[in-house]
């Protein structure tokens, strides 16, 4: 999921949705009222044969991928994009499908007007396929006060336009333009609102993935409308399209009341349930809740309804739509064991159970049809009684799965749902009693629907109902929740909103301190199980790459600043969008080449700097083609990569096709560089440094440490971390330095940290290897405020806010310290670290482990990788080096019960 599911957010969630469900259906009965006495009983029942045919049509364009979208926990622009494209795709064919077969229905119905009205109508089913995405996006992150702002500004517009048709005499096609308005302008709200855009992205794999789960809920989707729209074509075709108008009107009046109720919770129930899909006994916990819900508030409604029909269509549809009050009262019947129906199947899909799900609606509509077919001789009446009949035994039908699913079968929910029974037809005997007064048909609705409520709450405090109980406990509780709300907003309100792109446990000393600093921190990556988020304020599923959406992201939520951490592949984000908000930041431009390894090499190469011998290339064929212009050894590196991952160091052109597709399996833009092999004098540099203004005013040199040859590790170049102080002499960091202002200059870089990996040659040419506008990963932050007291997170995080700087001065390492990235050289099943007693005691400052014995680890070969990190203090020089390079003396990692050795 994209949020956080919690009690408040869902009930929260749960009452957006039934303002959504309430408002729009309550408009649109008050709309559906004014056309009813303005259009013929004929006129809804055409409308209703034509929507058979684009219903079922329907069904085909979403094909069940909606509930698959958001069933699926990963679910990402990939998935949204190709299933939008796709049901364009199926929108196009039965479109053309339905066109072509117009005449042919509208003959057989014996409706001429039937064929322009059907083809008109069916443009509905390219909106519905991008509605369809719209609302799985919402319905995913609970987003539903959206929907409610587009779907009521939809049905009032929608609504004056099938008035103005009806008034001006259009008949049918008063309701064709409401239908077609209402989802057009729900689009158009969303599209504005939801800012999400399909992508050029189109992914056959990743369709069928979604497929696999989705098409057993299209062919049980299609099998019930089949059966649900067989009633209306046999009512359409063998009594009267008025009949069929009296039949459905008759249904809507308790449709209206239960869709709005019992789906309201459902459409919010079944996105938590996907939440907790792997916790059986949490998902029983909020199905009982949810079926009791529905249950106490759906059964005396249905009860009430069907007592006042009579007196209610009077007042509402005036006395020529009087034929639909029995279908009125026998559909409430149908209507109150939808509780049972919804929340059974919510939980089969919710658990990914599409398979079951699809064969309980085999059975059930085999089921049905048989009872409708022994129904037909009995007449229209006999139909709905058969509906009713058929309701009954779908309840057991769809209960049984659940059985074993989560262990909640017939007793326990009938038991469940009983008192609610009991109580509706105690309430409704009473106000049916008041039918005997000879009192106006709107003073008697008004008497029963006043005595029913107080006299079923009445009712259900005196027993103690749990459900009513409930309730008011919950209704209490977010009244308190909103009171301290309010006053947490305006202590929000006044504090500074840093935006922080990713969320992995790199971040996590930076978000603490950003909150420490007094700061709403919001984070947002595609990954919600980072554990960064859960110490942030406020998460969002956005990928940290898409510039645009980012963007979109801080623009709406008014950030003060934006920052990263220890990622390369955030940093050109982060520039981007605090250049187009106008936020401190340095030049895009400046930070998309240094984060480039191809764009880097060519601008150190044009400015004079000492640079290897490089080239780039996007395929192996080009690398190979140029292969023989270089000196061996030759270094092959993702261009946009850190942490030494996908790089490797050849001999011979023997090896240059295997690395290179090591290298570019590391690289999104899919491209990589081969450079001269630097030999190095001494350890390689590396180390944050802290310009303010343009002025490189701090820097804390390291020595960077890798695995050791010997190992025959996975890949040589995987740092095991770096040391301080640096090792070079006084005057070679000294050029460093001035090398550095050199590029910050050329570069016009800002305040604000950056990092650094050098090597120096023989020569003492210093090379730059790798730059990155943000911090250093492998804790080099964390270690610098140890060795010098500066806090380089704190000071990024003022930067990223345009607070004061210019504080900072250089400060010199105090003491001999380091970071160790403990790790794997073998891939299998963690057992333990055994570290000395005397490394412990003398050198562990900090210790973090982040696997558990049990947990499946990968051979290190770079920090994604990393099994756990140490802070290390030394007494000397001598030690530091001497243990850093021979940790594996002092840390031993233990896999598979065999010794592994790593460095």
């Amino acid at each position: 999921m994209n949020v956080e599911i919690t009690k408040t957010k869902v009930i929260s969630s749960l009452l957006w949705k039934l303002l959504e469900r309430g408002g729009t259906q309550g408009i649109q009965f008050i709309v559906t009222l004014i056309l009813a006495r303005l259009l013929l009983p004929e006129d809804f029942g055409l409308i209703v044969l034509i929507t058979i045919f684009i219903s079922i049509a329907g069904i085909f364009v979403q094909s069940g991928f909606n509930t698959a979208l958001i069933q699926k926990k990963d679910a990402d622009e990939v998935d949204f994009s190709s299933i939008f494209y796709l049901s364009l795709i199926v929108a196009c064919v039965l479109y053309l499908i339905l066109f072509i077969t117009a005449p042919f229905i509208a003959s057989f119905f014996e409706k001429p007007d039937f064929s322009s009205v059907l083809r008109v109508l069916s443009f509905s089913l390219f909106l519905g396929a991008f509605n369809s995405i719209q609302v799985a996006i919402i319905e995913r992150n609970l987003q539903f006060k959206k929907l409610f702002f587009s779907s009521f500004g939809a049905i009032v517009a929608s609504g004056i336009v099938g008035i103005v048709m009806a008034y001006a005499h259009l008949g049918v096609w008063a309701l064709v333009g409401q239908q077609l308005t209402n989802q057009l302008i729900v689009l158009i709200i969303l599209w504005f609102t939801l800012k999400w855009r399909p992508r050029l992205v189109f992914s056959i794999k990743r369709i069928k993935n979604l497929f696999a789960f989705s098409w057993k809920l299209l062919a049980a989707a299609l099998l019930d409308s089949l059966y649900f729209n067989l009633c209306n074509l046999i009512v359409g075709k063998l009594f009267s399209p008025t009949m069929l108008g009296f039949y459905n009107r008759g249904e809507q009046f308790p449709n209206l009341i239960v869709t709005n109720i019992d789906g309201s919770i459902h459409s919010v129930m079944f996105p938590t349930l996907s939440s907790y899909q792997d916790n059986v006994q949490r998902i029983k916990e909020i199905i009982r809740r949810s079926i009791m819900t529905s249950s106490f508030l759906i059964f005396p409604t249905m009860v009430g309804l069907a007592i006042i029909a009579d007196p209610l269509v009077r007042l509402l549809l005036t006395e020529k739509w009087l034929p639909a009050v029995p279908f009125l009262q026998i559909y409430c019947a149908i209507y109150a064991l939808w509780p049972i129906h919804t929340t059974n199947l919510q939980v089969i899909n919710a658990l990914g159970r599409s398979d079951l799900f699809f064969k309980i609606e085999i059975v059930k509509k085999v089921l049905s049809l048989i009872i409708l077919a022994i129904s037909i001789p009995f007449g229209i009446f006999g139909i709905v009684w058969g509906g009713v009949v058929s309701g009954i035994f779908s309840t057991f039908i769809n209960t049984y799965p659940n059985i074993k699913l989560i262990n909640y079968g017939y007793k326990e929910q009938w038991r469940d749902i009983m008192p609610s029974l009991f109580l509706s037809l105690v309430m409704g005997t009473v106000i049916y009693t008041i039918n005997w007064f000879e009192i106006p048909a709107l003073l008697k609705i008004i008497i029963q629907v006043i005595v029913g409520i107080i006299l079923y709450l009445l009712l259900a405090k005196v027993l103690k109902m749990e459900c009513f109980t409930y309730l008011l406990s919950t209704l209490n509780e977010m009244l308190r929740s909103k009171k301290k709300t309010k006053i947490i907003n305006k202590e929000v309100q006044k504090m500074k909103r840093l935006l922080v792109l990713n969320g992995n446990y790199t971040q996590i000393p930076a978000i603490k301190k950003s909150r420490e600093m007094g700061h709403y921190v919001i984070t947002c990556d595609n990954l919600e199980e980072n554990p960064g988020h859960k110490y942030a304020h406020e998460y969002h599923n956005v990928s940290y790459t898409d510039r645009e959406g980012v963007l979109d992201l801080a623009k709406s939520l008014k950030i003060d600043g934006i920052v990263c951490f220890a990622t390369d592949a955030a940093a050109p984000t982060v520039a981007y969008v605090a250049e187009k908000l106008g936020l401190p930041s340095n030049p895009f431009k400046s930070v998309d080449i240094i984060t480039n390894k191809d764009k880097f090499r060519l601008f150190l190469e044009e400015n004079n700097f000492s640079v290897p011998k490089a080239g780039g290339y996007n395929t192996f064929e080009e690398a190979k083609n140029d292969f023989h212009n270089f000196k061996m050894p030759v270094m092959i590196k993702p261009v946009d990569s850190s942490a030494s991952r996908g790089v490797s160091k050849i001999d011979s052109i023997d090896l240059l096709q295997e690395k290179v597709e090591n290298a570019l399996s590391f690289s999104l833009v899919k491209r990589f560089i081969i450079e001269e092999y630097i030999e190095k004098q001494g350890y390689q540099v590396e180390g944050d440094v802290f310009s303010v203004n343009g002025k490189l005013v701090f820097h804390c040199f390291a020595n960077g440490h890798f695995i050791a040859k010997y190992l025959n590790p996975v890949n040589s170049f995987a740092a095991t971390g770096p040391s301080w102080p640096s090792t070079m002499p006084e005057h070679i960091q000294n050029k460093i330095h001035e090398e550095i202002q050199r590029l910050l200059n050329l570069l016009d870089m800002k305040t604000g940290p950056c990092n650094f990996d050098i090597q120096i040659d023989a020569h003492e040419n210093v090379y730059f290897l790798d730059m990155g506008a943000r911090n250093g990963g492998h804790l080099i932050p964390y270690v610098t405020k140890y060795a010098t007291d500066v806090d380089m997170i704190e000071y990024t995080i003022k930067a990223a806010l345009g607070e004061e700087c210019s504080d900072l001065t250089m400060v010199e390492p105090n003491g001999y310290w380091s970071a160790y990235l403990i790790n794997s050289q073998k891939s299998g099943e963690f057992k333990e670290v055994k570290i000395d007693d005397q490394f412990i005691k003398s050198n562990i400052v900090e210790y973090d482990l982040k696997v558990k014995a049990g947990d499946s680890i990968s051979a290190y070969i770079g920090s994604n990788a990393i099994l756990g990190t140490m802070i290390l203090k030394f007494s000397s020089m001598d030690e530091m080096l001497d243990k850093m390079d021979n940790i594996t003396n002092w840390v031993k990692v233990i896999v598979e019960d065999s010794l592994v050795t790593n460095s």
